[in-house]
């Protein structure tokens, strides 16, 4: 996904843009594996409401399956 610090966002360069709700959890510090339930909390500055963007990089496509999509991250667009 592509961060950027705007207060606007342009569908411009979308090819078939859809958007999704989302929980984001805001994390304070970085969290390495393995970790417990308690740290993950302790971690965790914030929760708010979010948008994700889902796009595909590939025009005129017929048909992807969930595991082709997951392995080549091709929905992942933006979120606010």
């Amino acid at each position: 996904m592509q961060i950027e610090n705007t207060s606007t966002w342009s569908m411009d360069k979308s090819i078939h843009p859809k958007i999704e709700p989302e929980i984001a959890f805001v994390i304070q510090r970085a969290l390495r594996h393995p970790l417990t339930e308690a740290e993950v909390l302790a971690a965790c500055e914030g929760v708010c409401a979010a948008l994700e963007i889902l796009d595909s990089r590939f025009r005129d496509f017929k048909y992807f399956s969930l595991p082709d999509v997951i392995a080549d991250n091709s929905s992942s667009h933006h979120y606010i």
